[in-house]
């Protein structure tokens, strides 16, 4: 035993030696929170690190172990009476996370039963054996006369207990949504499409939070765990990976670059997003980008700030407040707070001190926040908008997602960007299902996170009178999936991009498989793809004009950023 104690206290006092150089910059504030390296916690003051004895440390945790844990056989265990004491540790130091494991290794979900209790309530009672009930019908696809009318069947999924119903469209809206729609649909037979999807319709997800030019960039393999943004974004390494995403800039590419996150973002289901930082029209294409003009609504309520909240200066403060008085503001959207030290959330005070803690401000990350000003938040009605890859990857932790559900406050998921967050919104939800499972211990219901990722980025980006549910009058935003795959709202967590079979945006059929859409009415210039083994259709380009770029296939914008940036990332990962 005393031998193995010595060779851990040796190897890990190595480790911190090693980590401990350089990087004297990257930390300067003196009242570090925990950061962990390979799972053994560093605490603030930097003298009590440990290990504990036995420990299988070949086997890593999931998830950072909580303060009083430590990781041993890839389970985190609370520490006992016989702990080791390792070396201090410099409080001023980003650590090294090459023994950390790969947070975003969310493929692999053979370790989720096929049917697990997310805690001890669900937040569904199915009221249906999908096992065994024969009425989620076979895939069919009938043509009408018109194409502005589409009549779809399957397992409904719409925030109540599923059910075998049909979802009635009429030009960019949902007419209907029940268990039987023929009676308002009677006198229009012959004219719309019928698709008998053997699939599940639900509302299209709704990314809340994304940096969409970014998204042409692959992961980025930081060696370092962070206390706040502003260290990785001055961090040399990441000025160098980011580096093909300045250059793509200048060379005016930036409508390629969003409109490929866009083709990202409708490959898994995803209809809204907002980041897309970028304001010309020739992003006005696929995806609803909503925090700008381009959302397909014609109007922009909505205010981002990226930069620091010390960068907003009072004049710009004055006309969001005044925006949110005459309703030309219903949002604002703001990154504060991203980071695990003091100096984020002092940033919390900054708001208040700025009068923009208001009804309408979303807060992005939020990663510093406790439970006051959680509770300062849902005082006001502010919302939160949570990216845990991303945090995890950067800053080891996450928001205190539990605190701020419990206090009631209003939560969206979102990927944040490539880099560092998922791919897409479906990734994003394969980390939140293990995640809740692993370290939450299904304090998410399977009702929460369908509405996190639908209904409430809605609300936080001011569309929630329009898109973000399956009701009558509602734009008809819509995504269905494969059956087999989705057949409760505990399956979201695992779903993957080969499971969308149908993507709907205002009505009109913009990706989906293609033994579907070739019999479905859509508009013209659709192209091929193939997506893990499976033969797609997606509309990208809408005309032939080169104004505005409209003319670009999917090819054409791939085969442009290919030639400047052989970098560039896959649109997609499979699940398996």
């Amino acid at each position: 035993m005393k031998k193995i104690i010595t060779l851990l206290v040796l190897f890990y006092g190595q480790l911190f030696f090693a980590c401990g150089g350089d990087a004297t910059s990257e930390v300067t504030d003196s009242s570090l929170q925990d950061v962990y390296v390979a799972d053994v916690k560093v605490s603030d003051t930097g003298t009590d690190a440990a290990v504990y004895p036995d420990a299988d440390i070949g086997k890593e945790c999931l998830f950072p172990c909580n303060a009083d844990e430590v990781c041993i056989d890839g389970v985190c265990v609370q520490i006992g009476d016989d702990t080791v004491v390792l070396p201090d540790a410099s409080a001023d130091v980003s650590y090294d996370i090459s023994d950390i494991p790969d947070y975003t290794d969310i493929t692999d979900i053979s370790d989720i039963p096929d049917s697990y209790d997310a805690g001890t309530d669900s937040g569904f009672d199915t009221g249906l054996d999908v096992s065994t009930d024969t009425g989620i019908g076979n895939e069919e696809v009938v043509t009408g006369t018109t194409s502005d009318r589409f009549l779809l069947k399957g397992l409904i999924l719409d925030g109540s207990d599923p059910y075998v119903g049909e979802v009635y469209i009429v030009g960019d809206k949902i007419f209907c949504v029940a268990k039987d729609c023929s009676s308002t649909y009677q006198n229009d037979t012959g004219k719309f499409t019928t698709i008998s999807t053997h699939g599940a319709i639900m509302p299209s997800l709704y990314d809340a939070h994304n940096h969409l030019a970014y998204n042409i960039l692959p992961k980025w393999q930081n060696t370092k765990l962070y206390q706040n943004r502003y260290q990785w974004q001055n961090d040399s390494s990441y000025k160098l990976f980011k580096k093909p995403f300045d250059d793509l800039g200048n060379l005016g590419l930036k409508c390629e670059m969003v409109k490929f996150a866009e083709v990202v973002a409708l490959l898994a289901g995803t209809t809204s997003s907002q980041g897309s930082s970028y304001t010309a029209t020739c992003i006005n294409v696929l995806v609803r980008n909503v925090d700008t003009q381009y959302n397909g609504f014609g109007f922009d309520y909505v205010r981002t700030h990226v930069p620091s909240i010390d960068s907003l200066d009072d004049t710009t403060a004055t006309s969001i407040i005044n925006g949110t008085k005459s309703g030309s503001v219903k949002s604002f959207v703001i990154h504060l707070a991203e980071g695990i030290d003091t100096l984020s959330r002092n940033e919390f005070t900054t708001l208040k001190n700025k009068g923009l803690l208001l009804k309408e401000t979303a807060i992005i990350h939020g990663t510093a926040l406790t439970q006051s000003e959680f509770q300062e938040m849902k005082n006001t009605g502010a919302k939160l908008i949570w990216s845990p890859i991303s945090n995890t990857r950067l800053y080891g932790d996450t928001t205190d997602i539990v605190t701020a559900k419990n206090i009631g406050l209003d939560i969206s998921i979102a990927p944040d960007w490539n880099p560092s967050g998922g791919k897409n919104m479906l990734e994003e939800l394969q980390f939140v299902g293990k995640y809740n499972k692993e370290k939450l211990s299904g304090a998410l219901s399977d009702k929460d996170i369908f509405n996190m990722i639908t209904y409430i980025p809605a609300k936080a980006l001011a569309m929630e009178d329009r898109v973000g549910k399956l009701v009558k009058d509602y734009v008809a935003d819509i995504a269905v999936f494969e059956y087999d795959s989705l057949r409760d709202y505990s399956d979201l967590t695992r779903l993957g991009v080969e499971d969308v079979k149908l993507v709907f945006i205002g009505g009109k059929p913009l990706y989906g498989v293609k033994r579907w859409m070739d019999k479905i009415p859509h508009q013209n210039y659709c192209e091929e793809i193939s997506v893990c083994g499976d033969e797609r259709v997606i509309c990208v380009k809408t005309t032939d004009s080169a104004t505005n770029k409209f003319n670009q296939t999917l090819s054409d914008i791939i085969s442009i950023l290919k030639s400047n940036y052989s970098g560039l990332t896959e649109l997609y990962n499979c699940k398996n």
